[in-house]
């Protein structure tokens, strides 16, 4: 028996022994030069099965903690991946529309960046909105290009005694992956690798791979809610005026 499948036996024994599940990820990280796609697999399965038990496991914290430390594939890219504290709720008295663009360098080399959100609401209690993301980088060097877009999708509900939150959002990271250099000396000695030319481009430079991507899809579904259960009396005063006791 595979020792991914021993650990596996032992969390099904025990479903909230918080010390098998930390054996499991310092597995997948310590094999993950040996088989990196078996390694992500089985974290990816570490990552839903600490959903299914951290409401009940009373180590929430623990959990919590574990569930972050998952996300390796995502570690890189914590710069982009919104987190749910992240993101605010708007109460806009009217609906309101940005739109931003940004750019930078030249059309081979440059980058683009565009951002815009839309907040609006039906009534006093009810709104919603939506706010998209996206960056192009084309790098300085050959196979270096970054994609990333990201959207987010809220509406929300505020009464008198419930309350109900709804977001839902969706990232997608697409980053080419050269493999590095193929020589070192176009670095520490590039007159001996300029063949006789003044200078070179750094598009010029060969790398180990090329037409090879990474890419990452993240969906996410965020439900919150609350009702307040209350009792409310009321009786007039002296001077007629109604008073509410909550």
């Amino acid at each position: 028996m595979d020792l991914y499948d021993r650990i596996r036996a032992v969390i099904a024994k025990n479903p909230y022994e918080i010390g098998a599940y930390q054996d499991y990820f310092d597995l997948c990280r310590a094999r993950e030069s040996e088989d990196f796609d078996k390694a992500h697999e089985n974290n990816a399965w570490l990552r839903t099965r600490i959903t299914k038990v951290i409401g009940n496991s009373g180590r929430i914290k623990d959990f919590f903690d574990l569930y972050k430390k998952t996300l390796l594939f995502d570690a890189p890219y914590d710069f982009w991946v919104k987190n749910p504290d992240q993101f605010r709720f708007t109460d806009a008295k009217s609906p309101h529309l940005s739109i931003d663009y940004y750019k930078g360098g030249n059309r081979r080399t440059g980058e683009e960046h565009i951002k815009g959100y839309f907040a609006a609401n039906f009534n006093k209690k009810v709104g919603i909105g939506f706010d998209l993301d996206y960056q192009l980088g084309r790098g300085r060097y050959d196979s270096q290009s970054t994609s990333m877009f990201d959207s987010r999708l809220y509406t929300y509900y505020r009464g008198d005694m419930y309350h109900l939150y709804v977001t839902v959002n969706k990232d997608q990271m697409k980053i080419a992956e050269n493999g590095g250099i193929q020589d070192k000396r176009y670095i520490t000695n590039p007159e001996a690798m300029a063949e006789g030319r003044k200078q070179y481009s750094p598009e010029d430079i060969p790398f180990r791979m090329y037409y090879n991507w990474n890419n990452i899809k993240r969906s996410q579904a965020l439900v919150n809610q609350e009702l307040t259960i209350r009792k409310v009396t009321h009786h007039t005063d002296s001077i007629g005026d109604t008073i509410y006791t909550f």
